[in-house]
């Protein structure tokens, strides 16, 4: 029985030349870069990225420019495996989870620096504790023994012990992540990685979720990791993730969602207001974890592909169109109703609700990036793709 809200299933001939299209898109993005990223937009607004070319989509939609290599992502993995024994040796598990046999690297190498070219289906099938109120806490890797957290000074091993506890609950209802399991390992490498790769961020709760659904998709954690490393310096990530980032950063992103908010939704603003309910006390989460925690694979796959295709401007609009589809449930309820719909309900939406609501939504770059001038003093960094 079909669940409502879904189109009707497309036949394989469909899914092929959906394929095949996103393939031809691809293989445009060097020589016309600009007819590449009208296309790109076009079909992730119609019918998104087909799971089966996903990974390849999304390395040419972030690209590289920090540069990552297998070279440095080696030297990288080396030095963790030095200084911390991360990971137990899973039973059955071989060793290649920490990339130990690199007779591939060179060829390797020319693939990820050329993804449109690759043949590979990165395709990985699939859709959580603690709390995040107020900005995480991080965990900073310096020298030996000066490891930080809001300013404490711990050893070395804090960083997988805290990553650890993490992965645990990360997507904690699919068995990919749970101990024993090659996609826990995977996880454990990746963010360990990003940790020692960015020092001055180091680890902060709620990466594990954008990793782990990068792993979904990724059967290489190089190629993850390339992907990671870049999608964490876009302006949203850096300013969020930047190393000293003040809680002035936060307020005004919530700020922002506020005013957006008293704009396209007055009644239930104004209900929020009498309730007491801040935007500190959901938007966190969904941007930390750039809504992964939160919402069904299929849908949370659609919001990276429209994120990845329309920049910034989509992801304040994902978090407007998602209180407006509950609405009318927010605003029958007090404060503990709403915040409990909050965490629970975006579960439910299904991607063609969100993506159409979210297109009901009149908020263009400009639009966001004159509010940001106002509300964004600190926090606004880089440019905002424009839409289309």
């Amino acid at each position: 029985m079909a669940l409502s809200g879904f189109r009707k299933k497309k036949s394989g001939d469909e899914k092929a030349t959906c394929i095949k299209q996103w393939e031809h898109t691809l293989a445009l993005w060097m020589s016309s870069p600009r007819e590449a990223i009208a296309r790109a937009r076009r079909s992730a607004r119609r019918e998104g990225i087909p799971a089966q070319i996903r990974a390849k989509a999304w390395f040419a939609l972030v690209g590289n420019p920090v540069r990552v290599t297998p070279r440095l992502y080696d030297i990288l993995l080396d030095s963790v495996k030095t200084e911390v024994d991360l990971l137990p040796q899973t039973p059955g598990t071989p060793s290649a989870s920490w990339r130990a046999s690199r007779d591939a690297s060179e060829a390797k190498s020319h693939a990820y620096n050329n993804p449109i070219k690759t043949t590979d289906d990165c395709s990985r099938g699939g859709s959580a504790g603690g709390n995040l109120l107020s900005p995480p806490p991080r965990v900073r890797l310096r020298k030996q023994g000066s490891l930080d957290t809001e300013g404490s000074v711990c050893g070395d091993l804090e960083i997988p012990k805290l990553i650890r506890t993490d992965i645990n609950r990360t997507f904690a209802h699919l068995s990919f992540f749970q101990r024993g399991c090659l996609l826990h390992d995977q996880l454990m490498e990746l963010l360990c990685v990003y940790a020692k790769y960015r020092p001055d961020v180091g680890y902060i709760q709620g990466m594990s979720f954008v990793a782990g659904h990068l792993l979904l998709y990724f059967e290489d954690v190089y190629m993850a990791f390339v992907v990671l490393a870049n999608l964490l310096n876009m302006p949203l990530f850096s300013t969020l993730f930047k190393p000293k980032a003040s809680r002035h950063a936060f307020t005004e992103i919530y700020n922002l969602h506020r005013e957006l908010l008293e704009s396209h939704l007055p009644h239930l603003a104004h209900h929020f207001h009498e309730e007491g309910i801040e935007p500190d006390l959901y938007m966190l989460e969904w941007l930390i974890t750039l809504f992964a925690r939160r919402l069904r694979l299929d849908t949370l796959g659609r919001v990276w592909d429209m994120y990845l295709t329309h920049g910034e401007v989509f992801v304040h609009k994902v978090a407007i169109a998602i209180v407006k589809i509950l609405e009318k449930a927010l605003l029958s309820t007090g404060f503990a109703g709403c915040l409990k719909i909050l965490k629970e309900s975006p579960a439910s939406i299904d991607p063609q609700t969100l993506i159409a609501t979210c297109e009901g939504i009149r908020l263009r770059s400009s639009d966001l990036t004159q509010l940001t001038e106002t509300h964004m003093k600190e926090g606004g960094r880089g440019h905002y793709i424009s839409e289309a």
